[in-house]
């Protein structure tokens, strides 16, 4: 049997989420026996993983309407069922090509500033009919904003992880001693240390000491270790004793995160699409969220807790409960957490998905 086609077309030019989605999809769709073949800018961050991950890959020098004639000879060549498009210059050059009708046109969002543009779609919608066929968004909550404001459909389709990687690891779970309590993720201020780190400084003062211990992990960005190391200090925390750092990549993230007694993403902005958040529950790791972005839709029962809009006090209050409630955690809890988050967040849930939603339309 010939695969089915589908053609991603992603002109993120960073290594953001994003590009992770359009990467996640495109190895999803192939696990559900499709042929993903992969559109990123010439040089990107997309570009060097997709060919790492052995995706069929066609870069763009831009997707500017300057290069319509190639997005067109390309489009002839691959001869595509469907076509996902992760940005607005590609999806502008979708719309462009004629030659597309039968094909299913599929269009992400995944970043905040849809909402500037919702306008723009009802718009050109009015004026030219539909378009694409399918809208889809990584979580409901941003699914159910979108489709008031649009007017439409939005579907939701959640972030896939790969599970190979990401699971419950038995033989790495918490030891006695000091339990961690682990945030993972760039230094930026968008990600709320500093505030969170006063949080924890008041939660670890009721607790006995040498229990608990506060590790940040990730690779400084556009805040330098020093000044993370300060914000702890300013907090409380003492470096060394119930707080300490890991900066730059780390080799075995699933291990450190089934190591950990519990995850925190305490983010102040943005996560639309939270892949780390998945991570944790996919190694069974329970976690504490900010609740921005789409961290609440990421929660099932038994996942964790969010403290969105709350004051202070009883931020601290969840933090404690929380962080004390998983130090009791038996290994079988966490298991049952992780095979829970392999059906909502694995790379075969997500290509069901996808599937589900372009087989509607009658391919």
């Amino acid at each position: 049997m010939i695969p089915r086609v589908c053609w991603h077309i992603c002109s993120n030019r960073w290594n953001s989420a994003v590009t992770e989605y359009a990467l996640s999809a495109a190895l999803a769709m192939r696990m559900r026996g499709w042929n993903s073949v992969f559109s990123p800018l010439i040089g990107s961050p997309a570009e060097t993983r997709a060919r790492a991950l052995g995706l069929p890959t066609i870069p763009f020098a831009s997707f500017h309407p300057g290069s319509f004639a190639k997005f067109k000879d390309t489009s002839r060549a691959i001869k595509a069922e469907a076509v996902i498009v992760y940005g607005g210059q590609e999806a502008t050059l979708l719309r462009l090509d004629r030659s597309l009708r039968s094909t299913v046109k599929v269009r992400f969002f995944g970043q905040s500033n849809w909402q500037k543009r919702q306008w723009f779609h009802r718009a050109i919608n009015h004026l030219t009919g539909p378009f694409p066929d399918i809208v889809i968004a990584p979580g409901p909550s941003l699914s159910r904003s979108m489709s008031a404001a649009m007017g439409r459909s939005v579907e939701s389709v959640p972030l896939g992880v790969n599970t190979d990687r990401f699971h419950f690891n038995p033989d790495a779970q918490p030891k006695g001693g000091v339990s961690e309590l682990l945030v993972l993720g760039r230094f930026d201020p968008v990600k709320g240390h500093s505030f969170f780190f006063q949080c924890v400084a008041r939660v670890f003062a009721t607790l006995e000491p040498g229990k608990f211990r506060l590790h940040v992990a990730g690779r400084p960005a556009n805040i330098p270790t020093e000044e993370i190391r300060l914000a702890a200090q300013k907090a409380g925390l003492v470096e060394g004793q119930n707080f300490c750092i890991t900066a730059g990549d780390i080799g075995d993230v699933a291990a450190l995160m089934n190591s950990a007694v519990g995850g925190a993403v305490p983010s102040l902005g943005s996560e639309l699409i939270c892949r780390v958040a998945e991570e944790f529950l996919l190694c069974g790791t329970p976690i504490i969220v900010s609740g921005v972005g789409s961290l609440g839709d990421i929660l099932f029962p038994g996942a964790g807790v969010a403290y969105a809009d709350n004051n202070p006090q009883q931020i601290t209050d969840k933090l404690r409960s929380f962080i004390l409630g998983a130090s009791r955690e038996a290994a079988r809890d966490r298991q049952e957490r992780a095979r829970v988050a392999s059906r909502h967040y694995s790379l075969v849930t997500m290509g069901e998905r996808l599937d589900q939603l372009i087989g509607c339309r009658n391919l």
